[in-house]
């Protein structure tokens, strides 16, 4: 891993791109390899992105949980 003149680490850059022809069917499919750090710069936004959307439900849950208990105790319940 290559670093700068701080020390901080430097993501390299490189993006490699290929095309392969399916000789069957006759498509042009463009591959491109990125580097390592950038899946693992993508694997940790998909894990964020997850994380929020699991703690906003559980949030979600823990205030309609705390709004049922309050009707109840309050006995404005009609039931």
């Amino acid at each position: 891993m290559e670093r700068d003149k701080m020390g901080n680490r430097r993501l390299n850059e490189t993006l490699i791109v290929s095309k392969v022809f399916n000789l069957a069917w006759d498509v042009s499919l463009t591959i491109y390899h990125g580097t390592m750090e950038q899946g693992r710069n993508a694997n940790r936004r998909q894990t964020f992105i997850r994380n929020s959307r699991r703690r906003l439900l559980l949030t979600r849950k823990w205030v309609k949980a705390q709004t049922y208990t309050s009707i109840f105790a309050r006995g404005m319940c009609a039931c």
